[in-house]
């Protein structure tokens, strides 16, 4: 029997972020985010900001600022905590920080065997940079791959003799997966 999940997740709820507040900040009128399938209407003046909820109900907010070399950085001030975050996330009755709605990124769920498995499709696509299949199928380990143009025989071969290591460790945790469901086969 499956345990059922207990854990709310970030890519569950729609949220806002840094990169629209660069936009708000900028211009005085209303700007609509669209997130997931829920639409919320900000407006910033000055340093105070104001949400539109999807329900139509009306929140006060504030943002920060912070100096950085190319200039400021604004951060939203999480209505509940008061602490500057990148991003908030809202429903049809509330916007608050991760922290604040007890939200949880899907990785925080992961086993080593999943963990194994994103690291070595996210190195694949830094070294082939390809959006080809065959790269994101495991049964494919790195030596089967051509060198990118480009880059030095020397690095790749360092490149991708890390990306080997960690498909050896992938498959050494897969093996054991795979004989705790179906018996130790004998070799």
């Amino acid at each position: 029997m499956v345990r059922p999940n207990t854990r709310n997740y970030t890519s569950e709820v729609s949220r806002i972020s840094t990169k629209h507040l660069k936009t708000l900040v900028k211009s005085p009128l209303q700007y609509i985010i669209n997130s997931g399938n829920k639409k919320l209407t900000a407006q910033v003046k000055d340093y105070a900001i104001t949400y539109i909820l999807p329900n139509g109900r009306t929140l006060q907010g504030r943002i920060d600022d912070s100096a950085v070399s190319y200039g400021s950085r604004y951060w939203f001030i999480c209505p509940h905590c008061q602490t500057r975050r990148g991003t908030l996330y809202f429903t049809n009755q509330q916007i608050a920080c991760r922290k604040c709605f007890n939200l949880h990124h899907p990785s925080q769920s992961e086993n080593q065997m999943d963990r194994l498995r994103r690291k070595i499709i996210i190195k694949r696509d830094r070294l082939f940079k390809s959006t080809d299949s065959e790269y994101n199928d495991l049964f494919n380990n790195a030596y089967c791959f051509p060198k990118p143009k480009g880059m030095s025989h020397k690095r790749y071969e360092i490149e991708r003799n890390k990306l080997a290591n960690i498909e050896d460790a992938y498959w050494s945790v897969a093996r054991v997966y795979v004989d705790n469901i179906c018996g130790k086969v004998i070799t």
